[in-house]
């Protein structure tokens, strides 16, 4: 099971357009929020991708949830933009949420700035902003029969598509 991870994107559809040609066959996509009108925009233009989206502080109309609870493949995952949180002072706050709740990974954005770690039996995955000079950023998660695996990743923002 792989899930695909975006967040911050802040006007650049491009960004969701890019991630989902670089890895076509992934299971799930999940937009941690400040993205509204791209993922519409997205929505519209792919409506059989499994994207699943959360509401951040500058989604203001949107009508997502600030926060999403699903399980895929055993494993319970938390999704938030991360501002209800105050993330970018620190993950403390989020992190007693997620151990008291039972999760076993959070993915979380907001800050801008791609992060992963492992802390008390948790995954904590933030893609970072989508945006960043020369790549657009996002987060992969694998979940296997023999665990998950949880990385920030990136592309070249001047590789070009097929048709473009």
């Amino acid at each position: 099971m792989r899930i695909i991870v975006v967040s911050d994107t802040h006007g650049r559809t491009d960004v969701l357009e890019r991630v989902l040609a670089a890895h076509p066959d992934a299971d799930r996509f999940i937009h941690l929020g400040d993205g509204m009108g791209d993922i519409e925009l997205f929505r519209e233009r792919h409506p059989t991708c499994p994207l699943y989206s959360v509401r951040g502080n500058t989604d203001t109309l949107s009508t997502d949830p600030e926060m999403l609870d699903m399980t895929v493949a055993g494993q319970r995952i938390l999704c938030v933009h991360g501002h209800t949180f105050s993330v970018k002072r620190s993950d403390e706050m989020l992190r007693d949420y997620a151990q008291k709740a039972g999760y076993d990974i959070v993915l979380y954005g907001h800050t801008h700035q791609p992060v992963y770690h492992y802390s008390g039996g948790i995954h904590f995955l933030n893609p970072g902003s989508a945006v960043s000079g020369v790549w657009y950023r996002f987060g992969i998660v694998d979940i296997t029969s023999t665990g998950v695996v949880c990385m920030t990743a990136e592309i070249p923002r001047n590789t070009h598509m097929s048709g473009s």
